[in-house]
């Protein structure tokens, strides 16, 4: 039986999906003051929060997120994404490189494979590809 946070989680999720990041943060509200540190609803409010293009805040949570739980697929995915926003490759590739072979089957691992196939194909940019993905725009 899935639980308030766990609806929650999937609300915000789908919410950036379709782009209603504003929508998502909402979703996340209550289960984020009962739990602030949880890796998964701050990595949904990173993610949210890079959306809106709050990129600052969104690092924050990030590093909330990646000093508690430094291998959250999450984590590693958008960390993968800012690197290769701001032009360090190498790093990128070995975020998605991790979650990818981390054997989760999980949106992250599937968007870390989508990075890593685009990047290949040498189709990816900071403003298309995965990014776009994500409703990310760079600042």
């Amino acid at each position: 039986v899935p639980t308030f946070n766990d609806a929650a989680l999937a609300l915000a999720e789908l919410r950036v999906d379709v782009g209603r990041p504003s929508d998502a943060m909402q979703a996340l509200v209550r289960p984020l003051r009962a739990n602030p540190r949880d890796p998964d609803l701050l990595v949904a409010l990173a993610e949210a929060l890079l959306a809106l293009g709050r990129e600052d805040e969104a690092i924050s949570a990030i590093s909330r997120v990646a000093s508690d739980a430094p291998d959250h697929p999450g984590i590693r995915t958008l960390q993968g994404y800012l690197a290769h926003r701001d032009g360090r490759e190498a790093e990128a590739l070995q975020h998605w490189r991790v979650v990818a072979q981390s054997g989760h089957d999980d949106r992250w691992t599937t968007r870390a494979r989508l990075a890593l196939a685009e990047y290949s194909a040498g189709d990816m940019t900071p403003l298309t590809g995965a990014l776009n993905a994500l409703h990310m725009v760079a600042g």
